[in-house]
């Protein structure tokens, strides 16, 4: 089974969305920008690894953060912390189906959820390798944290369909 991935055009509406969740993000969490270097990150889709996808996340998963570490050139042996934020395709694709005309709420629910995790993680509000007791924790806390910054009249008014997404992935 050919999995479902962006088109084009719904990679642009990632790009666009993403936007709208730095800033509603850096607002709510009082975190100045997110182009310092302490909150850098990329994002990349299922297209980008259609070979591998089934090891790229959990078949369940929306998205996952995962920690790039470089080395700069020279005797600077300090870790430039970096991160990327995976998007699973088919699987953000199948929730937006079954809340029509949703895409850009299921985005913006996604990417506000995992910016939250990137902040926690570059502030070292929570370790990046944690137990399985520990990120079931993280994430009840995280989606608790989304649910707050996007629970806004104006948010859910310019997201059609925002609100009955936040219900569903309410735990």
């Amino acid at each position: 089974m050919e999995l479902r991935t962006f088109t084009n055009e719904e990679i642009a509406r990632v790009e666009c969305v993403s936007v709208v969740a730095e800033e509603l993000t850096s607002d709510a969490l009082r975190v100045a920008d997110f182009a310092s270097p302490t909150f850098t990150y990329d994002i990349q889709t299922a297209a980008a690894h259609e070979d591998e996808f089934a090891a790229i996340l959990p078949r369940r998963a929306l998205a996952e953060v995962r920690r790039v570490v470089r080395f700069p050139f020279g005797n600077d042996r300090r870790r430039d912390p970096r991160f990327r934020l995976v998007l699973n395709d088919p699987r953000i694709l199948a929730v937006a189906d079954r809340h029509p005309g949703a895409l850009d709420a299921v985005l913006l629910f996604v990417l506000t959820h995992e910016l939250i995790h990137i902040i926690r993680f570059a502030t070292f509000r929570r370790e990046f390798e944690a137990s399985r007791a520990a990120r079931r924790q993280e994430e009840s806390l995280v989606n608790a944290m989304t649910e707050h910054v996007l629970d806004r009249s104006a948010v859910r008014k310019s997201f059609q369909g925002l609100a009955g997404i936040l219900e569903r992935f309410r735990i």
